[in-house]
């Protein structure tokens, strides 16, 4: 299952129609129809029953529904977590090497740091 069918599975329960539901997804209503029925092939069980009105989740949505939430949830802190990771300085050891610049860092910005030896030594 993909993320993005989940996610516009929680926005059409939600919001009980498709159109608000793509609205607030910021995609065309026949797309977020072809994906909702996509997700309902991939699973073989209907999620939705369809009137005029709008859409009402079945059985098997509300069983789906809080898993959905939780993995589009747990996808979002490990999302989360990566940029808390990248968003540290990274310490990068590296080997002089004789007569070549310390690292490709050196050459590609011009700076050395204290430890890198002089270039060409």
């Amino acid at each position: 299952m993909e993320l993005r069918r989940l996610q516009y599975l929680c926005a059409v329960a939600e919001e009980g129609h498709l159109t608000r539901a793509a609205e607030r997804l910021g995609i065309r209503a026949s797309s977020l129809s072809q994906q909702i029925i996509a997700l309902e092939r991939e699973l073989a069980a209907t999620l939705f029953v369809r009137t005029q009105a709008g859409m009402t989740p079945t059985a098997a949505a509300l069983a789906l529904l809080p898993h959905a939430r939780r993995m589009l949830e747990e996808a979002d802190l490990g999302a989360r977590a990566v940029r808390d990771t990248v968003g540290r300085p990274l310490r990068i050891g590296v080997t002089p090497a004789r007569r070549r610049p310390c690292s490709p860092l050196c050459t590609r910005t011009g700076r050395r740091s204290t430890t890198c030896p002089p270039h060409g030594s």
